[in-house]
């Protein structure tokens, strides 16, 4: 009997405490929980409009590469053109290398120079990819007729740099 009222003080010591806890931090709690479940949102949000984008990048990308299939080269590189002016991240990089891949087809070899070489300072592409532009951007070169050899080897040479040679 004695430990029952024992127990009922302490559970009721214990709601009092839990009382002035939730008076005091309870509105801080809430705000909290309002704040986490807004956040959660915002960014689950922001995933599903970035894939949004990227689908309709795919799409778009697609699409110009299906024109470029079927010989329509002029409206390709229009989509392409659209694309890479649009974003900045893979499907533009694709869009550029296409579009000077178009260039090349064209006949406008210099075009494609121009194109390259701003895809090989392009810092926001992977070393890999800046690599193969700065490559393809010199084997374009090779064909003009006003091409410098040596100033086209030496635009190799940071390619070659620090890697280990072919035998």
């Amino acid at each position: 009997v004695v430990g029952d009222i024992f127990h009922e003080i302490d559970e009721e010591l214990r709601h009092e405490r839990l009382e002035k806890l939730w008076k005091a931090y309870g509105k801080y709690a809430i705000a909290a929980a309002i704040a986490l479940v807004i956040g959660v949102a915002a960014y689950r949000g922001w995933q599903s409009y970035r894939l949004k984008q990227h689908e309709a990048q795919s799409a778009q990308y697609m699409a110009a590469i299906t024109m470029m299939a079927s010989g329509k080269d002029k409206e390709a590189a229009d989509l392409f053109a659209a694309l890479s002016a649009k974003t900045s991240d893979a499907y533009g990089a694709l869009a550029r290398f296409e579009q000077a891949a178009l260039k090349v087809k064209a006949g406008d070899e210099a075009g494609a120079v121009t194109i390259y070489d701003a895809l090989a300072k392009d810092d926001s592409l992977t070393r890999p990819m800046r690599d193969v532009a700065a490559l393809l951007a010199v084997m374009q070169a090779m064909d003009q007729p006003n091409a410098d050899p040596k100033a086209l080897a030496a635009r190799l040479d940071p390619l070659l740099a620090g890697r280990g040679q072919c035998t």
